[in-house]
């Protein structure tokens, strides 16, 4: 690994318009440390921005183009490619055109991505239902990245200073996490996970606990079958292709501080046995990273915030957290 001699360039897609994600950018970007940390390129809606800096009294210098971004980009710290996707809706006011422009402002950051114009992405919060009812048919942001990237296996991780928490299965119900706890696609997530925690945390031999399924493991059959006959047999197969992997191990007792201090990332089965614990631990720090894509993303563990948006008064702490991680990637390159 070595750094740049220039600033990274980071895209940040500015997400529901009539959500907080407009606020907490704003927040973030006048903060003089973060914001010269990279070249920002903000793709959204620019009067959902100026909307947010009037609101809140950011100071933001910023050049903003419709439609595409010129070959050579002003020498402004901040440009904003406006996605042009219609009436913008008001704060705390949801509704399918807010849809409309946070699938554009993602499209648009991606494709700027895959072509070299970013190191990183940034995404601020999206409504799924929203999304989806423009006519962007994923059940998230990891989903859509990964159908623009061309990538059948994203992988979803959790970033907190030193904890890290990546999950097997994302956005499903639970009561479908069974079809999808296969022991082949599960070794591959975690060799999967040990690549990316090498090429992107420089952790050269990451070590991986791998959480059970069912309580206390399935107690030998007791409480189900499928930690002894599928998750034990998958952490067996990646370990024997290299990676340094523990488990099935009860998740009840794989959060407390020093069981999880042995372990350079913990693995969950499904969303909420990982994300659950993991708010509780990082507070307003934490970080959602997606790994497996061409590009790192990376964005706020929160969500659209609808009720408070009308208010502007947004707390900026996990916006401005995923921005400096992604500021800190992009400025690596990688042999």
């Amino acid at each position: 690994m070595t750094e740049r001699a220039s600033k990274p360039t980071v895209c940040v897609s500015m997400g529901d318009p009539a959500g907080i994600g407009p606020e907490v950018l704003a927040r973030a970007l006048s903060d003089p440390g973060l914001s010269a940390m990279a070249r920002w390129v903000v793709t959204g809606s620019e009067r959902a921005f100026r909307r947010a800096l009037e609101a809140t009294g950011a100071q933001v210098e910023y050049a903003v183009f419709n439609a595409a971004l010129p070959d050579a980009l002003p020498a402004s710290p901040v440009v904003l490619l406006d996605v042009g996707a219609g009436e913008v809706p008001q704060p705390g006011s949801p509704d399918e055109a807010g849809g409309r422009w946070a699938g554009r402002a993602i499209r648009a950051a991606v494709e700027l991505a895959l072509k070299g114009r970013a190191d990183c992405m940034v995404t601020a919060p999206i409504s799924k239902a929203h999304l989806f009812a423009a006519g962007f048919n994923f059940p998230g942001h990891t989903e859509m990245l990964a159908s623009l990237c061309g990538v059948r296996k994203p992988l979803m991780l959790m970033a907190a200073g030193e904890l890290r928490v990546a999950v097997f299965t994302r956005h499903v119900p639970l009561h479908s996490v069974f079809k999808y706890l296969k022991k082949s696609a599960l070794a591959d997530t975690v060799l999967t996970l040990a690549r990316e925690l090498r090429r992107w945390f420089g952790i050269e031999r990451p070590r991986i606990a791998v959480t059970g399924l069912n309580p206390h493991c399935g107690e030998g059959g007791l409480f189900g079958t499928e930690d002894d006959e599928i998750i034990r047999p998958a952490v067996e197969q990646a370990r024997r292709k290299g990676a340094d992997a523990v488990g099935p191990l009860p998740a009840d007792s794989l959060f407390r501080p020093r069981e999880r201090s042995r372990y350079d990332c913990i693995l969950a089965m499904y969303h909420d046995q990982g994300l659950a614990p993991f708010k509780a631990l990082s507070g307003d720090e934490g970080v959602n990273v997606t790994l497996n894509l061409p590009f790192l993303r990376t964005s706020p563990d929160h969500g659209t915030a609808f009720d408070i948006a009308p208010r502007f008064e947004a707390d900026p702490s996990s916006m401005c957290a995923a921005m400096r991680l992604a500021a800190r990637f992009g400025g690596r390159r990688w042999a």
